[in-house]
């Protein structure tokens, strides 16, 4: 299925392209929202962007959603950042995929692997039972052992127009970030139903 992610950086831009635009996306492919960042962010766009796709479709399952959380391990504690988190996207929790992304500072972060388990592993058990995605560059995935080891799949950012082989140490990618000029391309290796079971987890 092909998709896009979005925060308030492209509000003029979505907003240009029409009311009906992100509901079309998310009913012929998906669209993935950012929520949140840090412990004091929350995306100003987001519940509009909700509202745009419509909130039954997301509940009932006529349209594919995801909402991501931009990490900040150099500020913070993986337990209050996914707290943060799952007190913004509850009403969706069981109804979206959910991913952590990981770039910038925080790939400095010393065990990023640690931290980002530490959070997958909060989010998971606060929404009982959906594990997410770590969005994540290719030149980072070996600062990855943890993650993958416990089953949190990949969502990899790879500008690039040949598909990326070997995502280790993954053993395959759930998403694929294929272009990042103006609007965020991206490529879910699923059908709506495979969507699902990453959103709704043990439910």
């Amino acid at each position: 299925m092909q998709g896009i992610d979005i925060s308030h950086h492209n509000y003029s831009l979505i907003r240009a392209k029409g009311a009906s635009y992100l509901y079309d996306k998310a009913s012929l492919g998906f669209v993935i929202m950012k929520a949140t960042e840090g412990v004091t962010f929350d995306d100003p766009r987001y519940n509009e962007y909700i509202r745009m796709i419509g909130e039954s479709n997301i509940r009932y399952g006529f349209a594919c959603a995801g909402a991501y959380h931009y990490a900040r391990p150099e500020n913070n504690t993986a337990l209050a950042e996914a707290k943060h988190f799952v007190d913004r996207i509850k009403p969706f929790a069981g109804s979206m995929l959910l991913a952590l992304d990981v770039e910038g500072r925080a790939l400095q972060y010393p065990n990023i692997d640690k931290w980002c388990y530490e959070w997958l592993k909060a989010v998971e058990d606060m929404t009982g039972g959906v594990k997410p995605l770590v969005y994540c560059q290719r030149s980072a995935l070996n600062l990855f052992d943890l993650v993958p080891a416990n089953d949190y799949g990949l969502w990899l950012a790879a500008w690039q127009k040949a598909v990326p082989k070997n995502p280790e140490p993954w053993e395959f990618m759930a998403i694929w970030q294929n272009n990042g000029m103006n609007l965020d391309t991206d490529l879910f290796y699923g059908d709506p139903k495979q969507w699902a079971k990453y959103a709704s987890g043990g439910k």
